[in-house]
């Protein structure tokens, strides 16, 4: 595989998450479009970009959001990172196997 000679990398700012999942997802997979569109190639989204922030709320009140690491969210993301040709960074609220 060769390498290019320069890498155009992305990390995108989007709106705050609403309690709206799909919209949130859909707002983010836009985003990541727009950015390969104008030529990244290694596009990172930032902390919980598809569920609203959380951390201040009661422990496991939020627990139904989390996915597995090979989950539907993660399926999705990778087929989007392959329709795009870029590499995707996606951090994500991980449902604990234990």
């Amino acid at each position: 595989m060769t390498l290019p000679a320069k890498l155009k990398v992305a990390a995108l700012q989007l709106p705050p998450c609403t309690t709206d999942l799909a919209r949130n997802e859909a707002a983010a997979f836009n985003a990541v479009r727009a950015a390969a569109a104008a030529g990244a190639r290694l596009i990172a989204l930032p902390e919980l970009s598809m569920v609203p922030y959380f951390a201040s709320a009661p422990g496991g009140q939020y627990s139904d959001w989390a996915e597995a690491a090979d989950g539907p969210l993660a399926m999705r993301c990778a087929a989007l990172a392959r329709e795009a040709g870029i590499v995707l960074f996606v951090p994500a609220y991980e449902r604990d196997p234990a």
